[in-house]
């Protein structure tokens, strides 16, 4: 087993960290660290880019306070249903499905509003 050769350090919001560590704990990891690192083996598996983060980490700091509030109440729906006794697995397949339907009941925006009117 390889070990660390290195630490890092990372700054979040208090609204990040605590969706953060709602989500670690719902899927099980025994540490932060753990979630991480899954997190990049995650990103690095399936690859796909990162278009709707991008795009939030170019708005102001009050939009992405917004957004972070609306990830813990997200988050903290998992743990209401942990504490209920559901799976991880069971709660994992309820988000899926929830994402999955927002998808297909969610207007489709155009990807640059501004672009369609200059036409």
């Amino acid at each position: 087993m390889s070990k660390a050769c290195c630490k890092s350090s990372i700054s979040l919001t208090e609204p990040v960290r605590e969706a953060a560590l709602i989500r670690m704990k719902a899927l099980q990891y025994e540490s932060f660290a753990a979630y991480i690192v899954g997190l990049i083996r995650a990103d690095i598996i399936t690859g796909p880019p990162h278009e709707l983060p991008q795009r939030i980490a170019r708005m102001s700091e009050r939009q992405r306070d917004k957004i972070d509030a609306a990830l813990v109440s997200q988050a903290a729906v998992l743990v209401d249903e942990i504490e209920a006794g559901e799976s991880a697995e069971d709660i994992i397949a309820v988000a899926e499905a929830y994402r999955t339907k927002r998808k297909q009941t969610t207007p489709a925006q155009p990807s640059n509003p501004k672009r369609k009117e200059a036409a």
